[in-house]
């Protein structure tokens, strides 16, 4: 808005009143293999000598291991994945957290019993279908294997997952050798990563072959050497996750049931529960029909993933949640059904975590049909891989919580009622099953983070005059990955524009005022990493933009003007835009002791410096608004001849601009000038003068 200022003329004193009037920064380490341990030590392929298990020779292998080493407390894989003819395909890297090396599964006996760390057998409670729910004792462990969840077997069926899906992805990257960046992970990552090293070492120089069911047996031959690929620096892993076993750890996987026999189904949509289960070995999704009318049970699954180690800047490209079924049945043509989970507190499971609303109303993927969809044999994984929505919600910088339930249970459709035992009933093994090899539900997340720097006068952050003055640059300049060009890059400039994008939406604010007014022709490539966008520095274009709080304007980096990334790259890069009003300062001699005499004589001056806006184009525009800058100038007193009347003496000439922000008034002689009592001027200037204004 803008500011008065005023001088006075005291038989004439002046009095002046002068109005008062996180660059970003991205840091990336290359990855790199350490020690695990001063006894483990990262294992490397020795190229074209491969591992031999005795096995009918292959035509080609799918796959290579070529390192598997620690980072930042993760597992890491680097992996080589070859084309049906031999030929290189690409690079991938894969990471597990260290911490998977210090869970283990529990020793069971044949018949499912559970020991205790005192050799003994846990003892149990028979729920309401008769199964058995074993318990802790007090001051009683249970009894642990020993070896990590995580195999082998466990390991290759991600590698042969992800060479499954680029079959059809139609995804590129891997061209070079793939960097890792800095992980964020936990003490417990560092304190189990030796352990997953020393143990899967082994796969380290072997070729493999995928087949059925994910699994991947040792490929015989001479493997060629590791390509060199295009030498480029890129980015990107598949990282999979799992839930923690038992409540207090970081995460926790369970189900949240409502056990009441005859109950509506109303009631079961609207009621909290009365049971919460972990810890167990299966985790159930079910509707139970009741024993005369109405219904008996309703269950539904919580998993919690600890996702934070994909950093704020990941960009996903997939996600697959993953799940082994030990049974199923399906008396009411049931689905099961993606969705999240909020339940009160991440790492434990209590009975009012059930209540509807607490799960999503959106399926996260595609649903899968009980009774046809599910293979429910304890061995194979079923996948519901996740759709846009599904990939959203996944917390880059936290704890991803999803739930599975029924469809029916979803969307609030009651079943036709049948009596128990019918029932629609699924059971998933958990974090702590006891199955034979890692059973365990997983979330396999394939992505990407290319840095990009923001530069620039505007993207080093600027004032909203800054912006406004026209001339201000967005540099973006891009690491793992180069830019189309020709024509491929001038269809894409709209795309960069629209991903300059604030978070907040005042109406003069930067999206309605700057970004939609900008025009494709303000982007430049400036070379294969780089782009710049420039603001205008003539027209009125961004004229309007006025903004009352600071914005954060997000870019977003089109997959439009990426030469191999398959979406656009967002949440890494931002620039600041700070609020500033406008003021007016006032200098000269006119702000000197002054008396009426000086004022007849003319030739006093007075400064007028803007802060925050600039005066309208130099030339006819402005002077067309020369008389109303004389008129701005007003004074408290009416005399006869003060200077409200006499003001009509000074010419329009007077008044010239110097400056994008500096006005200079040499006011002519007013003969007739007098005054009986002292004038105080206060100086108004108009909007109309100013390029802007928001008043």
């Amino acid at each position: 808005m803008n500011q008065l200022a005023k001088y006075t003329i005291v038989a004439l004193v002046a009095v002046a009143a002068l109005a008062a009037v996180n660059g970003y920064m991205l840091s990336i380490q290359s990855g790199t293999t350490v020690e695990a341990s001063p006894l483990v030590r990262d294992v490397t392929a020795p190229q074209g000598k491969p591992f031999v298990q005795g096995r009918a020779p292959e035509s080609t292998p799918d796959f290579r291991i070529i390192s598997i080493g620690e980072h930042d407390g993760q597992l890491l894989l680097e992996v080589e994945h070859f084309r049906p003819d031999g030929s290189f395909w690409f690079f991938e890297n894969y990471l597990w957290q260290g911490r998977e090396g210090l869970k283990e599964p529990k020793v069971v006996n044949s018949s499912g019993g559970l020991y205790l760390d005192d050799m003994a057998l846990a003892p149990y409670t028979l729920d309401g279908r008769g199964e058995r729910q074993f318990y802790l004792p007090d001051e009683r462990q249970w009894l642990r294997t020993g070896l990590p969840h995580l195999d082998q077997a466990s390991i290759l069926s991600v590698i042969v997952q992800t060479h499954e899906q680029r079959t059809v992805s139609g995804w590129n990257r891997g061209q070079s050798r793939l960097v890792e960046p800095a992980i964020p992970h936990v003490a417990s990552d560092q304190a189990g990563v030796g352990v997953l090293v020393s143990r899967l070492r082994n796969l380290a120089g072997r070729g493999f072959v995928g087949g059925a069911g994910r699994s991947a047996s040792d490929w015989v031959g001479d493997l060629p050497p590791v390509s060199r690929g295009l030498g480029r620096l890129e980015h990107g892993t598949v990282s999979t996750f799992f839930p923690d076993t038992t409540s207090g750890n970081t995460t926790v996987d369970g189900y949240l049931r409502l056990v009441i026999n005859n109950e509506s189904w109303a009631n079961k949509q609207a009621n909290t529960g009365n049971d919460a289960q972990f810890s167990t070995p299966t985790n159930i999704v079910m509707i139970n029909g009741g024993s005369a009318s109405g219904w008996q049970e309703v269950s539904r699954v919580h998993m919690g993933f600890d996702t934070s180690g994909l950093g704020s800047g990941a960009t996903i490209s997939s996600a697959t949640l993953s799940f082994v079924s030990t049974g199923e049945v399906d008396d009411f043509s049931q689905a099961v059904v993606l969705v999240t989970s909020s339940p009160a507190t991440d790492n434990i499971l209590v009975t009012g975590d059930y209540l509807k609303t607490n799960y999503g109303g959106t399926e996260l993927a595609p649903k899968i049909e009980i009774g046809a969809g599910i293979t429910s044999d304890s061995a194979t994984f079923n996948d519901m891989t996740m759709n846009a929505a599904g990939r959203a919600v996944i917390n880059t910088t936290g704890i991803t919580n999803l739930g599975v339930m029924t469809d029916g249970d979803l969307d609030n459709v009651e079943p036709s009622f049948q009596a128990d035992p019918a029932r629609s009933r699924v059971q998933l093994a958990s974090a702590d099953e006891v199955l034979a090899g890692d059973k365990r539900p997983k979330l396999v997340v394939n992505h990407e983070t290319i840095p990009a720097t923001i530069t620039g006068t505007i993207g080093d952050n600027a004032t909203e005059q800054e912006v406004r003055d026209g001339g201000g640059t967005f540099i973006v300049t891009v690491a793992g990955d180069t830019l189309v060009e020709g024509q491929a890059f001038t269809d894409a400039q709209q795309d960069i524009i629209d991903g300059l994008d604030s978070a907040q939406s005042e109406a003069t604010g930067w999206n309605a005022e700057v970004r939609d007014n900008l025009l494709p022709g303000s982007v430049t490539r400036t070379s294969s990493e780089s782009y710049t966008v420039t603001m205008p520095t003539t027209g009125t274009e961004i004229d309007g933009f006025a903004i009352n709080f600071d914005e954060e304007i997000a870019v977003t980096i089109p997959s439009s003007v990426l030469v191999t990334a398959t979406e656009d790259i967002t949440g890494n890069t931002t620039a600041s835009i700070f609020a500033a009003d406008e003021s007016i300062a006032l200098t000269g001699s006119v702000l000197d002791t002054l008396r009426p005499s000086e004022i007849v004589a003319g030739g006093q001056v007075v400064v007028v410096t803007l802060a925050g806006t600039t005066w309208v184009a130099s030339g006819a525009t402005f002077n067309t608004q020369r008389q109303a800058i004389l008129n701005g100038m007003t004074a408290d007193q009416d005399g006869a001849n003060g200077w409200n009347v006499r003001r009509a003496d000074f010419a329009v000439s007077d008044v010239v601009r110097t400056s994008d922000d500096v006005v200079t008034v040499t006011f002519s002689a007013s003969a007739a000038y007098a005054i009986v009592e002292t004038e105080t001027i206060t100086a108004t200037v108009p909007a109309a003068a100013l390029r802007f204004s928001q008043s």
